[in-house]
């Protein structure tokens, strides 16, 4: 995602995803649903 709506963060075990639209006040697109969805993924296969 080019512009990181979804902020996504992993270290000593803890995944942390951010949620990085304050402009919109965090406002959900489809977009950013899929980042998001991507992000659940990506942290269910980090070790």
């Amino acid at each position: 995602m080019s512009d990181q709506t979804v902020l996504y963060e992993a270290a000593e075990g803890i995944a942390t995803v951010t949620l990085n639209r304050p402009d919109r006040m965090n406002s959900i697109t489809d977009e950013m649903t899929m980042a998001l969805h991507a992000a659940m993924q990506r942290a269910d296969s980090d070790p």
